[in-house]
Formats: structure tokens, sequence, C-alpha cells
């Protein structure tokens, strides 16, 4: 048994028992930091920094969840969510019997979620790689060359298509792209490495021929296989509504980044599958368009090379993310579009939203708030020099010290040390004329001024000083040289 299984094991008792009081100790925490308020994001370059981690946190699980969309994952993922959310509301009113049940059924599930999700884990992996490795590894190539080889690939697969769909015959074809299809030639796959064309297409699909049973693998500008066989896709509205070669061509479609085109038997139909969706054409023409869009997404009709770098990379992501977006004006939609859109609006409000929460309890676990006491913090007085020499006045006061409760994100507290925190009172805030009048009635004249505290090198909104003692500083002023009396007769 490996290793990591052991511990999963050996921790799912503990797993078992606390679930739920980490759950509520959690809520507790996301509810406390949220009445923190601006104290939760810091500095304004903390707050630019939590922008973008959002955006970025949002765009990941936005590509996991449309990875994830209409396949088995997705409803074994809507199942795991709703045990969780009952699981919490049995704990909440009481009911210990079935909550005993379902938070042990969550632990269990967590073992099983590697091997429940493997095909979409394996597909997003296989993205993600795929366009890291594109980064690393760019290079210029003859436009020229590609273009015709490109333009000759898509001109046979499109005749041969439109022939067949015209005769009834049906035909799989997979387009092998970033991702090889190695793994799926073995068994009773026959490697022809053939030059393209439509007629060749045409001879192997032909109703009666020894190679028409299974798909044909496009490598490059040739036939590399026939009579491929490919896992089928799990996904339920294909189940219902289509047959095995389709479910094959989104099979096919969900290993990496292959394009499936497939014609009808039945229907006399061209379909084109991708990223594990399947859009139906309208005829050749469309087909043609699109796997010209899809094969060559950055090479403009200007001959402009293509992007390399970061929006390469980016391109080939949104790709698979996005493509829906890409695809809505050239084919029909399976389903109804504004349900499509809604559900992409919902989805992608969502991620923002999860992205949030995530980030709010990464925060509370990783850079947690602190409350920190500082004592005998000595006070400051500014600008008292310039009101002491215009009004001739002294003063005294009743405190030097104060004592501090500053509450700080753990990452700044090292900042909050005597040596950084700043207690003051400022003279400026006083009102000099009245103080002028009030010694011309009283030799004293009694003042108040609020003691403020700042730390140096971090932003007011970094800190919050939840207590400070004295909130107010007593100053007493007194003439500094009081006039002598004069002495009648005095000479």
């Amino acid at each position: 048994m490996p290793a990591s299984l052991v511990l999963i094991l050996r921790m799912l008792p503990f797993a078992s028992s606390s679930l739920m009081e980490a759950f509520r100790s959690l809520v507790v925490d996301f509810e406390q930091n949220l009445r923190l308020g601006w104290l939760l994001f810091g500095s304004p370059l903390d707050i630019v920094r939590m922008i973008l981690d959002i955006l970025v946190t949002s765009f990941v699980i936005y590509f996991i969840l449309k990875v994830m969309a209409d396949t088995r994952a997705w409803q074994l993922f809507k199942g795991i969510l709703f045990i969780l959310i009952f699981a919490a509301l049995s704990d909440l009113i009481g009911l210990q019997t079935i909550n005993y049940l379902l938070v042990n059924s969550i632990s269990v599930l967590a073992i099983g979620f590697v091997v429940i999700f493997q095909p979409e884990l394996r597909r997003a992996l296989e993205t993600v790689g795929r366009n890291s490795l594109r980064l690393l590894f760019t290079s210029v190539p003859e436009y020229d060359n590609e273009s015709r080889s490109l333009h000759n690939i898509i001109e046979s697969i499109v005749i041969a298509c439109e022939h067949m769909a015209l005769t009834y015959t049906g035909a799989l074809i997979l387009i092998e792209r970033e991702t090889k299809l190695g793994e799926l030639v073995q068994g009773t796959a026959v490697v022809l490495d053939s030059a393209l064309s439509s007629t060749l297409l045409e001879q192997i699909f032909y109703k009666g021929a020894p190679l028409h049973d299974g798909a044909v693998l496009v490598r490059g500008d040739r036939v590399h296989a026939a009579r491929v066989h490919v896992p089928l896709s799990d996904n339920y509205h294909l189940r219902r509504d289509y047959g095995t070669r389709h479910r094959a061509a989104v099979g096919a479609s969900e290993i990496g980044d292959t394009i499936s085109v497939v014609v009808s038997e039945e229907r006399g139909t061209i379909s084109l599958a991708m990223a594990g969706r399947l859009y139906p054409m309208r005829d050749g023409d469309a087909l043609r368009s699109l796997l010209h869009r899809v094969l060559a997404p950055s090479e403009k009709a200007s001959g402009k090379r293509r992007g390399v770098g970061l929006r390469n990379m980016f391109s080939g992501v949104q790709s698979v993310v996005s493509l829906d977006d890409e695809l809505e004006d050239a084919t029909p939609q399976v389903h109804d579009r504004r349900a499509e859109r809604r559900s992409r609006i919902l989805l992608r409000l969502g991620s923002v939203g999860l992205a949030v929460a995530l980030w709010i309890v990464v925060q509370v676990n990783v850079n947690p708030i602190e409350e920190l006491t500082l004592q005998q913090v000595p006070i400051q007085v500014l600008h008292s020099q310039s009101l002491m020499d215009e009004l001739n006045v002294n003063y005294s006061r009743d405190v030097n010290v104060a004592n501090l409760r500053i509450r700080v994100r753990q990452r700044y507290s090292g900042k909050v040390t005597r040596d950084n925190v700043v207690a003051s009172i400022d003279f400026d805030d006083l009102d000099r004329a009245s103080i002028r009048v009030g010694l011309k009635e009283s030799p004293t004249d009694t003042r108040t001024l609020p003691v403020r505290i700042e730390i140096a090198d971090l932003s007011d909104y970094a800190y919050q000083v939840i207590l400070r003692y004295p909130t107010e500083q007593l100053i007493t002023f007194y003439k500094a040289n009081p006039e002598p009396a004069t002495v009648p007769g005095g000479g």
C-alpha cells in the first residue's frame, strides 16, 4: 500500500471527529475577519496584491470548473457539495446520526477524490503543461510552408467529410496536436503512415472496407493509423442524444487538445468535437472555417506571425477555457444559447466568489491578525516651541507615557515595537488666541489634546489601535515671565 494512502487512513478517525469543529471554527474566523473591515486588506500595496491574487485564483477556479462542466466529475462535485452543506445543517440543528454518517462519508470521499477526478485532473494538467512548455520553448516557424500544408490538410478532411455525409457513411477522424495519442495505436489499430488525401479517407471509411471500424488518426499531414479505438465519453447529454461514434469523438477530444471530426451514419451530418464539447456543423464550409480558426487561432489573414511567449500560452489556455465564446458565431449550439450564456456568467461570478472566500480563509490561516501590547510608550510633543515663544508661556502635562494594544496582521507584527511606535500630541491643534484670552483671565489655562498613534514604515490601513491609555493628554499653560508689580512712588 502506498505510504500516502497509509497516512490518509491513519488520519481518518481524526478527520471524522474534528471535521465539523474545524468547519465551525473556520466560519467564526471568517466572520470575525469580515468585521475587521479594512484591516483585512492592509496597505494599498497589499490591496493591489489582493486584487491580483483573487483574479489569478478566479481564473484557476474557472478553468477547473470549465474543464469539469458537462462531465461525470461535475455531477460528482455537486454531490459532494450537497453532502457538505447537508452535513453542516444537520450539525447545526443537532441531527447526530445523519451528521455522523455524512461526516464519515466525506472522509471516505477524500480518499477517492484523486481516483474519481483522475480524467479531469489529467486533462487540466496536460493543458497547463502543454502551454507551459510552449512558453519556455517557442520557435518561429516558416509560415508560408505551414499555411500551405495546413490548407491541404483541412481541404482533404472537409472534402472527404462532405462526400461521406452525402452518402451517409459514418466516419471519425482524430486530428492530433500537441498531446500525442500513441497510446491509442494498439490492439486492432493498423499503422499506415500514408499521405493524407480525401480519397484515402473515403476509401478507409467505405462501407465494408476492412479498416472502416474505428477512427483514423491524423498526425501532421499524414494518416498515421486506422481502426483506432477510442474511450467513450461519459457526457450525460451524449448518452441520451447520440450514438457510439459521437461519444467516441467527444471522448477523444477530452484527451489533451485533440480535435475530432465525426460524420453521422444515420443523419448524414458533420460535427466537430473539441475540449469535451460537440459542435454540429451546418455544412462543409462551416467545418472548413472552423478548422482554420482552431488549428491556427493566432495566425492573421495579413500573414503576421503567431504570438509567442506569454501571449501564446494564454491563447492556448483560453482556447480550452472559453471555447464556447470562440465558436458561438461559427456553429449552432446543442443547447439554448441564452442558457449557455447564463451558465457562463454564473460560473464566472461563482469563480470570483469562491476566490474571494478562499483568499479570506487563506489569510486567516497564513497571515492571521494578532493583538500586541506595548507598555510605557513615550508621548512626544509636536510644535510646542513655536507656541511657547509666541505666547510667552510654559506648560505641564499630567502623564508622559501611554499604554497601547494594537491589532495587526502577522506579517507586520515585527514592526510593532517601542522603537517604531510613535505616540504624540500636536500643539498646532490648539487655538492660540483662546489660550491668550484664558491666561489674561486666570493664571493658568487647561486644554486637552488627543493622543495620536503612528507606526513607522507601516501604512495607517495596516494596523488598528484598539486600546490606548490615556486617550487624551491634559495640558496646563502658565505665564513664563510674569510682569513685576508696579510700586507707587518708586524712583
